[in-house]
Parts: C-alpha cells; sequence; structure tokens
C-alpha cells in the first residue's frame, strides 16, 4: 500500500515537458499482507497498480510487475560498491535552469578522506590526475578539464574543489552531468591505476530554448561607375 507522504511525484508538475520526454514517477510503498489464499500468489508475482488521470479527468490504469528479488540484489551489490570507492565527489551547479548555449558554472568538492589514510599508511607522496568530461550527450565542458593535483599532504586537509564552465546543448530535463576521472601518478607523470569514485549529482537541470530572438538587417546598395 501507498505509505502517508508516499507519493514524490510534487515537484513534477510544476515543471513544463517536452514532447517526447521520459518522465519517472516515483512512490514510497509498504508490503501488507492480508494472510489470505491468495497472498502467496501475490508474493510470488508481485504487482504494482498505478491510476493517473489528466486534467480533463479521464484515469488511466497502469498494472506493472515487479521483480522484488532483483531489486534487493541490486540493491545490496550497489552498497557493497560503494564501500569499495575510495573518493566522494559532489557536484555543484550555479543555477537549476538556463538556456540552451548559456555557460553555467559548476564545481566538484572531491573528499579524500580514505585516499588519505591509505597514503600515510604506505608512506608515499600522492599525486593524481584529474579528467573532466561528459561520457553521454548534454553538456559541453570548458576551463580546466584536466591537470594533476599534488596531495602529499593529504592526511590533514583530505578534500578539494575543481571549477570548470558546462554548456547545455539539449532542450528538456538533462539528468546526466559531467564526471570527473582520478587516476595515480608514478614518478614519470605516467597515469597508473584509476581511482573508484562515488559521484553525487544533481537531480537534473532544466534546460531551456530560445523563445526569440532580435535580429538586423541591413540593406546594401552597389552603385555601378
Amino acid at each position: 500500500v501507498l505509505e502517508k507522504d508516499g507519493d514524490m511525484n510534487v515537484g513534477l508538475f510544476d515543471r513544463p515537458v517536452i514532447e517526447g520526454e521520459e518522465l519517472h514517477f516515483g512512490y514510497r510503498c509498504k508490503r501488507q499482507s492480508n494472510q489470505g489464499d491468495g497472498d502467496a500468489s501475490f508474493m510470488s508475482n508481485p504487482i504494482l497498480t498505478i491510476i493517473l488521470q489528466d486534467h480533463l479527468g479521464k484515469s488511466f490504469r497502469q498494472v506493472l510487475p515487479l521483480d522484488i528479488s532483483s531489486l534487493r540484489t541490486k540493491l545490496r551489490l550497489q552498497s557493497a560498491e560503494e564501500k569499495k570507492k575510495v573518493a566522494t565527489a559532489e557536484l555543484e551547479a550555479s543555477a537549476k535552469e538556463g538556456l540552451i548555449g548559456a555557460p553555467v558554472h559548476f564545481s566538484y568538492s572531491i573528499d579524500f578522506a580514505d585516499l588519505a589514510k591509505t597514503s600515510a599508511s604506505s608512506n608515499i607522496p600522492l599525486r593524481l590526475l584529474y579528467h573532466l568530461s561528459c561520457v553521454e550527450d548534454g553538456w559541453i565542458v570548458g576551463g580546466s578539464v584536466r591537470g594533476k593535483l599534488d596531495y602529499s599532504a593529504m592526511v590533514t586537509n583530505p578534500s578539494c574543489s575543481l571549477s570548470f564552465v558546462g554548456i547545455p546543448t539539449r532542450v528538456g530535463h538533462i539528468k546526466s552531468f559531467p564526471e570527473i576521472e582520478l587516476s595515480f601518478l608514478d614518478q614519470t607523470d605516467t597515469p597508473t591505476s584509476a581511482i573508484k569514485i562515488n559521484h553525487v549529482h544533481p537531480f537534473s537541470f532544466l534546460c531551456l530554448s530560445h523563445c526569440s530572438s532580435d535580429s538586423l538587417a541591413c540593406v546594401s546598395t552597389q552603385i555601378d561607375l
């Protein structure tokens, strides 16, 4: 059944929707057993029933199968994978929405606490190579997108901040963001092993199209002599 305040789609209705855009709905539910004859059948084949209603009052009924076992396995694997990551990079944007082609200022706050413990135990000066890029479409990344970080004294201050600029390239809600890659550098400044990173991004960025544009037309005349 749906929990109290389990509808997580309140903010979704305050945003414009572009034709062809994919929407994601979220509901927080809890399992309720009726201890009836059909309860065993429901547990083996759980379903989610959703009734959507448009602005005209017309209802649309959706019955979706739920793979609970697969979801639990995915969550366990995700939790185990998060523990292996040794750095956390949290992305902050200067705005939540903007025009297509207009620059947006980003900043990555990187926490190297676990990595600092490793470097302290090995007593080796730590040098890193960072690289900012966007694997999926949606952004053009500019600024200092590649460089070196010297963290031989990371034990006292295992964090840093990197700023760059992103330019949105498509209209609508963009849910993919530029990511950062980190790797160790050897004595010859050659990248060796990569560092696993836990990325924390904003939920989405709303990219708007230009509703109007101003232009100036000039009449040129040619005089034949």
